[in-house]
């Protein structure tokens, strides 16, 4: 179901304010944005599953160990909607130093989202750089 036009709206400033958050080595803030249930997932591009906050915040700040700089653009597919879910696709593209290297790397993203108390809160989150 195509989400309305506001919901499209909240759900792409969701991702854009927690992925800035992300970016920015504020690992607080972007676990805010996750919901604090023990079964919230996030799955990477090796298989990784983190689940639940207290290990999310581990891969976060492992993360963020690995690179001198990051950054993140999304460009959501589409967003979707029922009642108080929303799930979205679309392509993320990281560029970032590391080592004292560029790098830019491309890969495909899913979310998961369920509004509770007036926010959009991520329930599942998943990167992954396709196959070549």
């Amino acid at each position: 179901m195509k989400a309305t036009l506001t919901v499209k709206k909240e759900i792409l400033k969701t991702i854009s304010d927690a992925m800035t958050a992300f970016v920015s080595r504020n690992t607080e803030k972007a676990l805010s944005f996750y919901a604090k249930d023990k079964d919230v997932i996030s799955i990477g591009s090796e298989g990784e599953v983190v689940m639940g906050l207290p290990r999310l915040k581990k891969t976060f700040i492992a993360t963020h160990r690995q690179f001198e700089k990051l950054s993140f653009k999304a460009k959501a597919y589409e967003v979707s909607a029922c009642g108080s879910v929303a799930w979205t696709s679309g392509v993320g593209i990281y560029n970032g130093v590391t080592g004292g290297k560029k790098f830019k790397l491309d890969g495909l993203f899913t979310f998961v989202f369920e509004k509770r108390n007036g926010r959009w809160l991520i329930m599942h989150s998943h990167y992954s750089v396709p196959a070549k």
